[in-house]
């Protein structure tokens, strides 16, 4: 019985303290959508480095890590392109890596 009753006090705990705040939520969905033109923007324009890809951004001060081609993550910049591609249908994003590489 001692069990049972510290389950129901956790889950209750568990479930009242969870909030559902639909205008923060549609607040961050405007604020994302907003910003994601102006990112696949900048993916757009980035140079492209046969030997180093880009991994992340570093926003505080604006630095790019990359990483060789021999890393796990060496594929995050081409995925990123072709589903940017599939949402958009910017010739421009698809044709990327052939362009940037001159291949």
């Amino acid at each position: 019985m001692k069990k049972l009753t510290i389950l129901i006090i956790a889950t209750l705990s568990i479930v009242l303290s969870c909030k559902n705040d639909t205008a923060t939520s549609k607040e961050q969905f405007k604020s994302f959508t907003e910003l994601l033109p102006v990112r696949y923007q900048k993916l757009k324009e980035y140079p492209l480095d046969s030997l180093a890809f880009p991994r992340s951004v570093t926003l505080s001060n604006n630095t790019i890590k990359k990483v060789p081609s021999k890393d796990w993550t060496s594929g995050f910049f081409a995925g990123n392109l072709w589903q940017i591609y599939e949402l958009t249908g910017d010739e421009a994003i698809k044709t990327k890596p052939k362009n940037g590489l001159n291949l």
